[in-house]
């Protein structure tokens, strides 16, 4: 399953960036996550306990501070979770949901891949895809990120769950992004 894993993303994010519309990108890669904490400071800080809240968003500045080097730029699944892994008796048998997919850091599906099958997957697959250790600081940085995703997405979708989980999460000090939080 590494290996199948590994290989789909490696040929994904070899794909030429002008596939996916690469010359329409925005000429500011962050202004995406620029919204969020704006989004994050409205929505999802006054939900918090102050001292929680602060965290949360000194731990977000610290993200898009870290962010503010060019990264390579990749075709990107865009929602690479266990729910769009498609697995039949052990082993990949297909991958779906394509809706997120666009010109991105390939950090971020390395990420998303983390936080549904742990650290320690995302380690025995280093060997199948190379350079992961040199990412390792911006998938945790995008890891970081996704219980406040949730906590955005959950009332905008009615989605209830979405929304307590990513609440949970950041109310008990998930460590995401340091590689010690447990995978969501």
């Amino acid at each position: 399953m590494i290996h199948r894993l590994a290989g789909f993303l490696l040929a994904l994010h070899a794909l030429p960036v002008d596939i996916l519309g690469g010359a329409d990108e925005p000429d500011d890669p962050l202004a995406e996550w620029s919204g969020l904490l704006s989004e994050v400071d409205a929505k999802v800080l006054p939900l918090l306990p102050t001292d929680t809240a602060m965290a949360v968003g000194a731990r977000f500045e610290r993200f898009l501070a870290g962010n503010d080097e060019p990264h390579p730029r990749a075709a990107i699944h865009g929602d690479f979770g266990t729910g769009n892994i498609l697995v039949d008796d052990g082993n990949v048998s297909g991958i779906i949901d394509f809706a997120g997919c666009a010109i991105g850091d390939l950090a971020y599906d390395l990420a998303s891949l983390s936080a549904g099958l742990g650290d320690d997957f995302l380690a025995l697959m280093r060997w199948s895809y190379p350079g992961i250790d040199a990412m390792r600081e911006r998938i945790c940085s995008y890891r970081s990120t996704f219980p406040l995703l949730d906590v955005v997405f959950g009332p905008e979708h009615g989605d209830v769950s979405a929304l307590n989980a990513g609440l949970e999460a950041l109310r008990n000090g998930l460590r995401v992004g340091s590689g010690l939080g447990r995978s969501a």
